[in-house]
């Protein structure tokens, strides 16, 4: 029996890779990041603090960071994926997202960390005529999963209104794809799954800068590059709503490019993010 599609489209290419756009939905893949967030997305950690003190100081900072992604992944015998995806595209499949940094200073020291992780899936059905024009539906289902942990130290160079922090680090990454796939054609089936998985580390160094404009307003901004070809920048604002809380917003960019004997993974992701800051 011949299935109704449960997507308008097909999404099934051809060659060996999948490919969708924005505009013509396909079977999906993602990987953010995205983006990290990207927390990779996300590498200006706790961007406002107060001027150098020898006591401990901590903050913590969940945010959402409203990202669009372009990449290319393979991963083992997987099929290659391409995508194209604004911010609203990635909440259609989006399952479960977690995001958020951690700062603790003291002095001229500061120890940062930085956690994102993103659980995607989705299906798809479609029927094309087979050999002698019979009827053949195929099916499948994806998810992915994408993990980055970052911890970095950084040291204060200039703490003079405007302050400067050099920041060392290493961004933890880690990216899992998993698919069915069912075929149907004159009563007989056929069925496959398939899963491949690449985590990596990625040593980066950068700098931060924050500036006050009054006695509520401070401009941020960061960047950073890594081995694995990658680039990380941020440039925003921070709101003081009070004493021991402010709220961040701004723009993010990241990028990376990963390839070894089995896998390869390019991404870029970019878009504004929202967020807040508590002090204690």
């Amino acid at each position: 029996m011949i299935r109704k599609p449960r997507s308008t489209a097909n999404r099934f290419a051809t060659g060996g890779s999948i490919h969708q756009t924005s505009k013509t939905p396909a079977l999906r893949h993602i990987l953010i990041g995205g983006a990290l967030a990207i927390g990779t997305v996300g590498t200006a950690v706790a961007q406002t603090a107060p001027a150098t003190t020898d006591n401990w100081m901590f903050e913590a900072s969940p945010y959402l960071w409203m990202a669009g992604t372009k990449f290319d992944s393979t991963i083992g015998n997987l099929p290659t994926t391409h995508v194209n995806w604004s911010f609203s595209d990635v909440l259609k499949d989006l399952k479960m997202a977690a995001m958020g940094q951690a700062e603790a200073r003291k002095g001229r020291w500061s120890f940062l960390f930085d956690g994102f992780y993103i659980k995607m899936s989705d299906g798809a059905d479609t029927t094309r005529l087979g050999p002698a024009g019979n009827p053949l539906t195929a099916s499948a289902d994806i998810s992915i999963k994408q993990s980055i942990i970052q911890t970095a130290i950084a040291y204060r160079v200039m703490d003079e209104g405007t302050t400067v922090d050099l920041v060392g680090g290493n961004r933890y990454n880690k990216i899992t794809v998993g698919g069915t796939f069912d075929l149907v054609s004159l009563g007989l089936t056929g069925a496959a799954s398939r899963k491949g998985n690449v985590d990596w580390n990625d040593a980066f160094a950068g700098v931060r800068v924050r500036r006050p404009i009054n006695e509520r307003w401070t401009m941020t901004g960061y960047v950073d590059a890594g081995g694995s070809s990658s680039v990380s920048a941020d440039v925003g604002a921070r709101y003081a709503y009070s004493k021991d809380t402010t709220i961040n917003m701004g723009w993010r960019y990241y990028d990376f490019d990963y390839k070894n004997a089995t896998v390869q993974q390019n991404q870029s992701l970019n878009g504004p993010y929202l967020g807040a800051s508590f002090r204690f």
